[in-house]
């Protein structure tokens, strides 16, 4: 469905192996895929959110069950509607600066500022503000 990812990228191992290729993306919010794809166009680098499915260790980086140690009812992950990037050529200090500057461009509504990753939601915000948050 993308040039930029693959399905498995956007849920984890359980989803993407029961409902394969096709029904997994049921799982997927379109509103929040649509803006990622413009992102990784502006953006011109790869994203890395799951990487299981090519050996790597990160597979809660998008949509998140109940199932995953991260899981939490509260947390836009729960609702497909967040994820947990890596921009291949940019620190992760740069690509959220890049965030916070243009965030309106790509509707995104919360920015987390962790040290090795980059987290992005679309949650509404009435102010249409961006909302920061940093890891504890």
């Amino acid at each position: 469905m993308s040039d930029y990812f693959h399905l498995a990228e956007l849920v984890p191992p359980a989803i993407y192996t029961r409902f394969g290729e096709q029904r997994a993306w049921n799982f997927v919010n379109r509103r929040a895929y649509k803006n990622l794809i413009k992102l990784r166009k502006y953006l011109g680098k790869p994203l890395i959110i799951n990487n299981y499915h090519c050996g790597g260790e990160r597979e809660w980086s998008g949509f998140r069950t109940p199932e995953s140690p991260y899981f939490s009812a509260t947390s836009q992950h729960a609702i497909a509607n967040a994820y947990d990037i890596i921009c291949v050529g940019l620190t992760p200090q740069e690509m959220q600066a890049v965030i916070q500057e243009k965030y309106q461009r790509f509707n995104i509504g919360g920015l987390e500022i962790a040290p090795s990753w980059t987290h992005i939601d679309w949650r509404f915000n009435p102010d249409q503000e961006l909302t920061v948050f940093h890891l504890t």
